[in-house]
């Protein structure tokens, strides 16, 4: 399997994906990635290399955040809570879909951040659905434009007697954020094994690195009502570890034992309530679809 030998690691799920493309297909859409990827450390500068690292950051968090809503549905679905159920079902693909274009090349950290929920439907397909690139093949925009009108009505029209609310809807939506959380890892492989060939750690040495890491970082992460130039916790560590330590890539499914230390770390979540969201639930939905 193409994805497998490509791999030095021992970890990594990419069952879905083994059973979307063939060895030759899987060879040949890394070989379309890879060019693009290359080009990122051949021909790219420094101030668009922090923009990498940005986007890196920003795909890990975006997994997390659609997993936090996958399982906030579950909670919804186990209440009878209708409305939220589509509104958290529909959030948990959108960001899903969000991190796997994180590493798309063909869209600019910019451009990321005011990313319209219509725009991305249609890049996402695209890029990764349609075609010589469809490494998705579960029909994930069409359920994403019908989670949408589901999320609308729910949300203008409550209606008195429910519809479309069930466990088949779960279980589809599971298996759709999974495979793409798998497209996301896989492109971080990608994407470091173009690192590991072309580039070299960067070290945030000069002022105007520095003053791009620091205002692109927070343009894309920045908390609203609580100040312009403030950033979670989470992201500050990210931060000063880029600071002290320099930028480079790495699997995703490497960093995730990290990342889960970030997890509500610096919040007081009451869990001692039964049936209350644990971090491990959040957690544990993120590491059987990538591990």
């Amino acid at each position: 399997m193409f994805f497998v030998e490509i791999n030095p690691y021992s970890i990594g799920n990419i069952s879905i994906l083994s059973r979307n493309l063939s060895d030759n297909q899987m060879e040949q859409y890394y070989q379309r990635w890879i060019k693009h990827y290359n080009r990122v450390f051949k021909e790219e500068d420094s101030f668009q290399i922090v923009e990498w690292r940005i986007r890196e950051w920003k795909a890990i968090k975006e997994m997390y955040a659609s997993s936090i809503l996958f399982c906030e549905a579950q909670k919804s679905y186990k209440y009878n809570c209708e409305a939220s159920f589509f509104f958290s079902l529909y959030y948990s693909l959108f960001h899903a879909q969000l991190s796997c274009l994180c590493f798309d090349s063909s869209i600019s950290l910019d451009e990321l951040n005011k990313i319209t929920h219509q725009k991305l439907g249609g890049i996402f397909e695209n890029n990764f659905s349609s075609g010589k690139n469809s490494i998705s093949q579960s029909k994930i925009p069409e359920n994403f434009v019908a989670l949408r009108k589901l999320r609308e009505y729910y949300s203008y029209t409550l209606p008195l007697n429910s519809f479309g609310f069930n466990n088949e809807l779960i279980e589809l939506i599971k298996n759709q954020l999974t495979e793409c959380f798998q497209i996301t890892c896989i492109h971080s492989l990608f994407f470091e094994r173009a690192f590991s060939k072309h580039g070299e750690l960067l070290k945030i040495d000069n002022v105007d690195l520095m003053e791009h890491m620091d205002v692109k970082f927070r343009e894309t992460l920045t908390r609203p009502l609580v100040g312009q130039d403030n950033i979670e916790p989470a992201d500050r560590n990210v931060l000063m570890e880029i600071f002290q330590y320099g930028i480079g890539f790495q699997y995703i499914p490497l960093q995730l034992d990290h990342t889960f230390d970030e997890l509500r770390t610096y919040s007081r979540f009451d869990t001692s309530e039964e049936d209350a969201l644990a971090e491990s639930e959040i957690y544990s939905f993120i590491f059987q679809s990538i591990m």
